[in-house]
């Protein structure tokens, strides 16, 4: 909790770092490291021995040249873990983006998969250039793709650095054709995945949900 001094916050049992507008607070665990140098060292090796601490416990695979680029003295512990979410979907998203056929309807010149008779003889009854076609589209506006959207735009607006923003861009172009919906909207209980992956899902949910 933070309690609230005559002149300062103090931190007790408590890790992270609170973003608002304007400005970020973090707040670093006390832990015994070796590092050379003053104070700003001795934070980044501070932040490196966390960031590996939360990887073994959460299942976090850590590519190392991801770790050995990191800017551990400058980055706050804020951006080096949207830095390693931005860096790890783009390597998802260049594997393919998540697609599936879902069910569609259109008004088309030509027949395309089934006839909707229904919509045909009550809205093109006068019209019959038009054929009320109900198909499979494989689209990727799909629940996961949504959800992967809200949280980069999520970062978008709290990301400091300049990497970090760039990275973000290039996924938010991703992720144009993609539908925008509000976070108390999310089709949470639309995804089905693995079980390492649901726990994975529930903490992006409450991220997103505290926002």
């Amino acid at each position: 909790m933070l309690e609230h001094g005559r002149h300062a916050l103090r931190a007790r049992g408590v890790v992270g770092v609170l973003a608002a507008e304007g400005g970020t607070l973090e707040i670093l665990p006390k832990i015994d490291v070796i590092a050379e140098g003053g104070k700003e060292e001795h934070n980044a090796a501070i932040r490196e021995r966390l960031v590996h601490m939360l990887a073994v416990a959460l299942d976090i695979r850590l590519d190392i040249g991801t770790v050995t680029e990191m800017d551990w003295q400058r980055d706050t512990l804020l951006e080096i873990v949207i830095r390693i979410f931005a860096e790890q979907l783009t390597d998802a998203v260049r594997q393919g983006m998540p697609r599936r056929y879902v069910d569609h309807e259109d008004d088309l010149p030509t027949l395309r998969g089934s006839l909707n008779v229904t919509r045909q003889f009550t809205r093109h009854a006068a019209n019959p250039s038009r054929l009320a076609c109900r198909f499979d589209y494989f689209s990727e506006d799909i629940p996961i793709n949504r959800i992967m959207k809200a949280a980069v735009s999520r970062l978008s607006r709290i990301a400091r650095s300049t990497a970090n923003q760039r990275r973000l861009r290039e996924l938010a172009f991703v992720y144009a054709e993609t539908t925008d919906v509000q976070v108390s909207a999310l089709p949470w209980d639309r995804i089905i995945i693995v079980a390492d992956g649901q726990e994975v899902l529930g903490r992006l949910r409450r991220l997103l949900s505290e926002h």
